[in-house]
């Protein structure tokens, strides 16, 4: 009998019954993390991610949420450490970037 070949479609079709299988044992595994955490009644988490990582924590993200009662924000590292630095720096981003955007279309109509 020949041994089928591991690829990329092979993966694919292997992802549903994988997902499925690490989230119903995710609260298993993490029982301790989860009671840890629930234990100091958290308003928020804050996960950075990039990639992977990132795709397991929105996997996560209500599971969290629903678990612990709290709210769970995911944002990727480049991005928060940048809108902290402006911020430490005293630069409003949401201002600056409306008037940048605005400064250019307009230039753009003109």
């Amino acid at each position: 009998m020949a041994e089928i070949k591991e690829t990329m479609l092979t993966n694919i079709y292997r992802e549903k019954e994988i997902l499925e299988k690490i989230f119903n044992e995710f609260k298993e595994k993490n029982r301790d993390l989860l009671f840890s955490l629930k234990e100091k009644q958290l308003k928020n988490i804050l996960i950075l991610a990039t990639g992977s990582s990132m795709n397991v924590a929105l996997t996560i993200k209500y599971t969290l949420e629903e678990n612990l009662k709290t709210v769970v924000f995911i944002e990727e590292p480049f991005n928060y450490t940048n809108y902290r630095i402006a911020n430490l720096k005293g630069i409003n981003l949401e201002v600056r970037i409306f008037n940048d955007f605005d400064k250019v279309l307009k230039s753009k109509i003109n």
